[in-house]
C-alpha cells in the first residue's frame, strides 16, 4: 500500500535533486532533438536513477557512513572522475572537437555512453544514493517503497 506522505516526500526531494539538468539530461535532450528514440533515452535515464535510488535506500548510503575508509575511497573516486571529465573537456575544447563519441549510433555505442554517463556521474551518485538514499533509510521500512516511488516519479517528470 502506498503512503501518500512518503511518496510526496520522495517526489519533492527528487524533484529538488533532478530539476537542474546534469550531463545525462543534456545528452538525453540533445539526442532526442537529433531524432533518437525518446523512449529508449528516457528509459536509460530513469532506469539508472531507479538503480541508484535503490542502492541508496537499500543501505549503501548508511554503509558508507559506517565505513570511513569506503567513504573516503568513494570520495576520491568521485574527485578523480570529475578531474578526468574536466581534463577531457579542456582537451576537446583546445582541439575544437565537438563532444565526440556521445552520439547515439545504431550499433549501440551511444546507448552505452549514455548508460556510462547515467551510472558513473559523481553528481548523480551524490543526488540519488547519498541524499535521496540517506533520507529514505531514516523512514520506517513500510514507507520506503512509497518514498522511492515518489523519487522515481520525480526522475521521470
Amino acid at each position: 500500500m502506498t503512503n501518500l506522505s512518503a511518496w510526496l516526500q520522495g517526489f519533492l526531494l527528487g524533484l529538488g535533486m533532478f530539476i537542474c539538468p546534469g550531463p545525462k539530461d543534456v545528452l538525453i535532450l540533445r539526442e532526442a532533438l537529433a531524432g533518437r528514440s525518446p523512449l529508449a533515452l528516457v528509459g536509460i535515464g530513469v532506469g539508472s536513477d531507479i538503480v541508484l535510488i535503490a542502492l541508496g535506500i537499500l543501505g549503501l548510503s548508511a554503509a558508507l557512513q559506517q565505513a570511513p575508509a569506503l567513504q573516503q575511497a568513494a570520495q576520491w573516486l568521485g574527485i578523480g572522475l570529475l578531474v578526468l571529465h574536466g581534463l577531457l573537456a579542456a582537451w576537446n575544447a583546445a582541439r575544437g572537437a565537438h563532444r565526440a563519441g556521445t552520439s547515439l549510433s545504431p550499433d549501440g555505442k551511444g546507448l552505452r555512453s549514455l548508460m556510462f554517463v547515467s551510472l558513473f556521474n559523481p553528481a548523480a551518485w551524490l543526488d540519488t544514493v547519498l541524499v535521496i538514499g540517506a533520507v529514505g533509510v531514516t523512514l520506517p521500512e513500510g514507507f520506503r517503497l512509497s518514498y522511492a516511488t515518489g523519487a522515481v516519479c520525480a526522475s521521470l517528470a
